[in-house]
């Protein structure tokens, strides 16, 4: 905290974990917080918990300090989703992971390959710029994870996360 304060961070990308520290320095109160210049908070790296967060919201606000949630995965250039945070978030449910940045393409597949509709669970496939060529010196795990992408270019592939989502309604 004394850092940011001190070097007057303006973006500042976290785990959630990592982030953690400030919430709980939020709740008891601690005056710095109110001396933080942060516009952005960009949370990634693991699932966030959105309602562990009410007391960070609750003393900087979602307009004065806007909270992000990105989504991603090494072999896809780390972040390939946003969702900013919204007051509608923090009372938990949904953990929304938002729409892919600008050359993403994000597909939820079932178990033979298929797009999945709209609020029905599927495995999150990435494609477009950033995907990764492979594993160095792990051809298995290189053909098990890196598919042809049936939606693309000839030649272009997918990267098989291994994560669940489902669309909703919105689009995200």
């Amino acid at each position: 905290l004394d850092v940011l304060v001190t070097e007057r961070v303006t973006v500042l990308n976290q785990t959630p974990s990592a982030l953690r520290g400030l919430v709980h320095l939020a709740a008891d109160g601690d005056p710095r917080i109110d001396e933080l210049v942060l516009r952005t908070v960009i949370v990634a790296g693991e699932k966030p918990e959105f309602t562990e967060l009410v007391p960070w919201v609750g003393r900087r606000g979602l307009d004065r300090t806007a909270l992000f949630n990105m989504y991603g995965i090494t072999e896809t250039t780390v972040e390939s989703t946003t969702h900013q945070v919204t007051e509608a978030d923090l009372t938990g449910g949904v953990n929304r992971v938002g729409r892919p940045f600008a050359g993403i393409s994000v597909y939820l597949l079932d178990p033979f390959g298929q797009l999945v509709p709209y609020g029905v669970p599927g495995e999150v496939y990435l494609g477009g710029h950033g995907i990764a060529r492979g594993y160095l010196n792990r051809a298995d795990l290189t053909a098990q994870r890196f598919v042809p992408d049936p939606f693309g270019q000839p030649g272009s592939r997918l990267y098989r996360s291994g994560d669940l989502a489902r669309w909703l309604p919105d689009g995200e």
